[in-house]
């Protein structure tokens, strides 16, 4: 039966769809490491030290551009540090976060009307559609399969 191949397929790919979700929520659930995250502090630190130290030795005499240089660079990584805090926690409540819930109720809306559609099959082959526009062209109203010919009609035929 075609109907038991389609819900076993559907069923397979749900479980697996669970269980990367779940997958997921256990990696999120796992916080950054204490030391892996401090270490990371220190090294932008000692960079932005270098790089000043650097600018010091190298311009000498021109204090005038060197400042707003230094400036614009702590701002450029202090930024990036920020942005990849933000990024770290993709299902979070901020505005860049996913929109896991839009995402599920997506889903399921989508699900429940793949499995409607196959649901509404008349044991005579017949279909009917779950709207008005979800007929499909290869069957007719009278349930019978056609042949699309696309060399007649409208021109647009190969």
């Amino acid at each position: 039966m075609p109907q038991l191949k389609i819900f076993d397929s559907f069923e397979t790919a749900a479980f697996q769809f669970r269980a990367h979700c779940g997958q997921t929520a256990a990696l999120m659930a796992q916080p950054v490491p204490y030391p892996y995250f401090h270490a990371l502090k220190t090294l932008l630190l000692l960079s932005l030290m270098v790089i000043g130290y650097a600018q010091v030795q190298l311009l000498q005499d021109k204090w005038i551009t060197s400042l707003p240089l230094y400036a614009m660079l702590c701002g450029i990584m202090i930024g990036l540090q920020e942005v990849a805090i933000a990024m770290s926690d993709p299902f979070g409540d901020d505005a860049i976060d996913l929109d896991v819930p839009g995402y599920l109720k997506t889903a399921n809306t989508n699900a429940v009307a793949f499995l409607t559609l196959f649901m509404q099959q008349r044991p005579a082959g017949q279909h009917t559609p779950l709207t008005p526009g979800m007929e499909n062209p290869l069957i007719d109203k009278k349930g019978s399969r056609r042949e699309l010919n696309t060399t007649e009609g409208d021109g647009m035929g190969v």
